[in-house]
């Protein structure tokens, strides 16, 4: 995928503050021959060479723009992906390698992100180095989660095959319990097997992982149904109903399917199931902490009824709270490394 090539420092990185009514303002090292957007407003400014602006030309445009400068001097394309509402380009100079996505974010309003890397030698002519095009943004969150020590992930299992219920509940509860093991208010209180009553007939006590799913369940975050289906793969609606009460630290407002479209535009918003409908609008508010952006990068289908692979169920867990304040694992790991070092 295009988006792999630099898309790792995009994902990993907090917006940088801005105080209130105060311009963003472009990286003081944003070189000048990458190409800017007309009528445009700057958005994002992010740490690590990504920004993003929205303006008010239509998508054709802005892509018909970007195509027809990124194979001007100094600038080649070196690969792209193509859509009817997404378009994305991977471009460089002799100085630099730039990642442009374009999406549609309705008839009259574009996004833009550039992201932006040096690079020490001239890169071939036609290609980008294959190590290149392969990096996996998720690789990051799932080699992160594992130094957790908490999630136990087998080394020979297959991280792109679909997540099972029981999976993301194990380890949606070990990585929360284990970024707040000093915030007992957001802690899961595990279910002990042998005084806790079971209810889903699927999940007895004697399952391995009774503690969490019951813990989950005598916590109210899972319904009453008769059975949980521990074996059969998560979809994507379900495993962002089952995250954003951790994020926000209750359960999210009621929202509808025009919530939903105004905010993330999906061409496939109809499809959401109504009980998914609330979680997702939430997410949307999380900005570049959502956790469909952080799993399933820059989408116009949601897909909400596929099933995510085991990373990108992993990289929803990478992060717990809101757009303004929460904790990644790697932060969590930074801070446990520099205790140890005292």
């Amino acid at each position: 995928m295009v988006q792999r090539a630099i898309a790792p420092d995009i994902a990993v990185m907090p917006s940088l503050p801005t105080p209130a009514n105060t311009p963003l303002a472009l990286p003081a090292d944003f070189p000048k021959d990458i190409p800017q957007p007309r009528a445009s407003q700057l958005f994002v400014v992010q740490q690590e060479r990504l920004v993003t602006w929205r303006t008010t030309q239509a998508f054709t445009e802005v892509a018909n723009f970007y195509q027809q400068q990124l194979q001007t001097a100094p600038w080649q394309i070196l690969a792209s992906e193509n859509g009817d509402r997404h378009i994305t380009l991977l471009a460089k100079s002799e100085q630099w390698l730039l990642l442009v996505a374009i999406g549609a974010k309705s008839a009259n309003q574009t996004e833009v992100s550039l992201s932006y890397m040096a690079i020490s030698a001239p890169l071939p002519a036609i290609v980008a180095p294959p190590a290149l095009l392969s990096t996996d943004p998720l690789a990051k969150y799932v080699n992160d989660l594992n130094q957790l020590a908490v999630l136990q992930i087998p080394s020979d299992l297959d991280l792109s095959a679909p997540v099972l219920r029981r999976e993301y509940v194990r380890w949606l509860v070990r990585t929360n319990n284990r970024l707040h093991h000093k915030r007992p208010s957001r802690q899961v209180r595990l279910a002990n097997p042998q005084t806790d009553q079971a209810t889903f007939s699927d999940v007895p006590s004697d399952d391995p992982d009774f503690a969490e799913i019951q813990g989950l369940a005598n916590a109210g975050f899972l319904g009453r149904s008769e059975q949980f289906r521990p074996d059969q793969p998560l979809t994507r609606e379900a495993m962002i109903h089952l995250k954003i009460p951790f994020d926000l630290g209750q359960f999210p407002p009621p929202a509808t399917l025009a919530d939903v479209q105004s905010s993330w535009q999906f061409q496939d918003s109809a499809q959401i199931s109504n009980f998914a409908l609330r979680a997702i609008a939430a997410d949307a508010k999380l900005g570049e902490n959502s956790n469909i952006r952080r799993s399933f990068g820059f989408i116009t289908l949601l897909q909400p009824q596929s099933h995510p692979s085991r990373q990108e169920a992993l990289a929803s867990l990478w992060y717990f709270g809101t757009g303004i304040e929460g904790v990644s694992v790697e932060q969590f790991l930074q801070a446990q490394n520099q205790n140890n070092a005292k």
